[in-house]
């Protein structure tokens, strides 16, 4: 009953799990008075192991990244919500919703929306930064949102404090179904801060269809000086025929120009075929039919700022050529045939289905 009492009258805030958020000098120094006697002596130990346990150094040290390989690590559950942010590795415990796996390394940290959290609820995780020894930083990360279709599944923010949490700036919003992917590299520009000390925070609200597959995801997240030339991300093929595909890309910000680099899957980036492209999407023609193909990115921001690393690959393969006609009467009875196809027939394997030669001699 003492120590409740002394925590809950001389400003203190306790964060979960018990964790001591402030101290005022004035109350360690009456507890560390010798004629409080020997209670008081322990109660100041136990604060003091207190702090050093829970608290949660300032970030000052870039590059910084975090992919939750050993829990939350710096990153710590506020108070102020309804429920936490869990480390899993593999899928998530409900089906249509959540990532499979994480998208760097083996661990990554999710929201579990089934019972008993219901609609509205938030899960917060939070950090410090001291960002003034970066002249232009940056935070980006991946991120996972997949509700099975819904609209209205849930929000994932991520805002910004200067007043120790006690107002907040939205940075980044997404609401509703996002796919069932990992959404890589979302950057968000930290340059408003660059000579500040900010605080970070993830926020999760589950949706109002109150639904278990409401299950929201983050990994891989890492605060640093923005590269001069920053990469593309978000590679992607579509509009594939036998002879061409459509590629897109999210620009990384600072690029004129950018040059895919692209060949049989497999083939060394060094030795590959290149094309430059100045607008996206890009439509990469000339290729063979019925080819699996690897394509490369590279983002060009001239010559003061240089090029951006290579991204990739995106594999694909290409369609059927169309049949060409044959002359007529056509005749054909395989007596050729041993292993390989050596007739006249025009033969393309589509999704691994092939035609089997046997004999009935």
């Amino acid at each position: 009953m003492q120590v409740k009492s002394i925590l809950k009258t001389k400003n203190y805030e306790i964060m979960q799990p018990h964790l001591l958020r402030q101290c005022t000098k004035s109350y360690v120094s009456s507890l560390f008075n010798w004629k409080n006697g020997f209670v008081n002596k322990i109660l100041l130990i136990g604060l003091m192991l207190t702090i050093a346990i829970n608290s949660n150094a300032q970030i000052n040290s870039y590059p910084y990244s975090e992919g939750f390989e050993s829990g939350n690590v710096e990153w710590t559950q506020s108070t102020n919500d309804t429920f936490d942010w869990t480390n899993n590795s593999g899928s998530t415990p409900s089906g249509g919703t959540g990532p499979s796996s994480a998208n760097e390394g083996s661990q990554y940290i999710y929201t579990e929306s089934s019972f008993p959290q219901s609609n509205g609820d938030i899960a917060i995780i939070e950090e410090d930064f001291d960002l003034t020894p970066l002249s232009n930083p940056w935070i980006k990360f991946d991120y996972h949102m997949y509700f099975d279709g819904s609209s209205n599944g849930g929000t994932l923010k991520l805002d910004a404090s200067t007043d120790g949490g006690a107002t907040w700036t939205n940075l980044f919003s997404r609401s509703g179904d996002q796919g069932n992917q990992w959404n890589n590299d979302q950057i968000v520009s930290l340059r408003a801060y660059n000579s500040d000390t900010v605080k970070l925070r993830f926020h999760f609200q589950i949706g109002t269809n109150n639904s278990y597959n409401n299950d929201c995801a983050l990994d891989d997240i890492v605060v640093e000086q923005r590269p001069l030339c920053p990469n593309p991300s978000n590679l992607a093929v579509n509009n594939i025929s036998a002879n061409s595909a459509t590629l897109d890309w999210t620009e990384g910000g600072n690029g004129s120009q950018w040059i895919i680099i692209y060949g049989s899957t497999g083939f060394s980036v060094n030795n590959g075929n290149a094309d430059t492209a100045i607008i996206h999407p890009y439509n990469l023609s000339g290729l063979n039919s019925d080819t699996e193909y690897d394509a490369y990115l590279v983002e060009n921001c001239g010559s003061t700022r240089g090029k951006s690393d290579t991204i990739g690959p995106v594999t694909f393969k290409t369609t059927c050529s169309a049949l060409s006609a044959l002359s007529l009467p056509y005749y054909e009875d395989f007596e050729s045939f041993s292993g390989t196809y050596t007739g006249s027939a025009q033969f393309c394997s589509k999704n691994g289905a092939n035609w089997e030669y046997s004999s009935t001699s």
